[in-house]
């Protein structure tokens, strides 16, 4: 049986994201963390808090700028969404491909465990040539560990620079926003459309 969200329970996690941590707001609507960050992305909810307190040493920073360089993606996707007026929601990210899956969790262990940086790790869609090997994805979805990462790395790179200047403008964009649903303006649309473009040329994750 499909439990469903309350519009009280709805109300509590919008009036309450910002200030209120995740297992707080789990013990008020009687659900688990996982599924309350789950609702907050739909929503278009994030927290405000500044990220560029912490620094990757230049070890991590250097391998994860090689990982994103060679096997990684910076773009938006898109998707419907019953909550924002324009019926859709622009999600960026920035996402790792690899076929080891215990090299991305050990990316995610580093990120997680040693910076506190929210991430997780996607199993892709197969394809139907048996050559084909099982592929993972570890994705940074939120806007503020977005543009943190993104400062830090923009000086150093190469094949990904243009994608990760234009996430910058977007996520800067979406943070100076007073809604985190706000509609999305001229520019951000056009950003989209152009990261789709850049992609395109070296594939889609979905």
């Amino acid at each position: 049986m499909v439990n469903l969200w309350t519009p009280q329970e709805l109300s509590t996690i919008q009036d309450n994201y910002v200030q209120c941590s995740a297992k707080e707001l789990a013990e008020k609507c009687a659900r688990s963390e996982k599924a309350i960050y789950q609702k907050a992305q739909e929503l278009g909810l994030y927290r405000k808090y500044d990220l560029l307190h912490f620094t990757l040493i230049p070890f991590h920073l250097g391998y994860f700028i090689a990982l994103t360089e060679g096997e990684g993606g910076v773009g938006i996707s898109k998707c419907k969404s019953k909550y924002q007026s324009q019926g859709f929601q622009l999600q960026p990210y920035i996402a790792i491909t690899n076929t080891s899956l215990d090299l991305l969790k050990e990316v995610q262990c580093v990120f997680k465990g040693q910076y506190g940086i929210p991430c997780y790790i996607k199993k892709m869609s197969g394809r139907k040539d048996k050559r084909w090997k099982q592929c993972y994805v570890l994705i940074f979805g939120r806007l503020n560990v977005i543009y943190s990462l993104l400062m830090m790395m923009k000086p150093h790179l190469i094949v990904k620079r243009k994608q990760a200047e234009l996430m910058i403008q977007f996520c800067k964009s979406r943070l100076k926003k007073k809604m985190t649903c706000a509609p999305y303006d001229k520019r951000e649309l056009k950003i989209h459309q152009t990261l789709k473009e850049l992609n395109a040329r070296r594939g889609k994750i979905k």
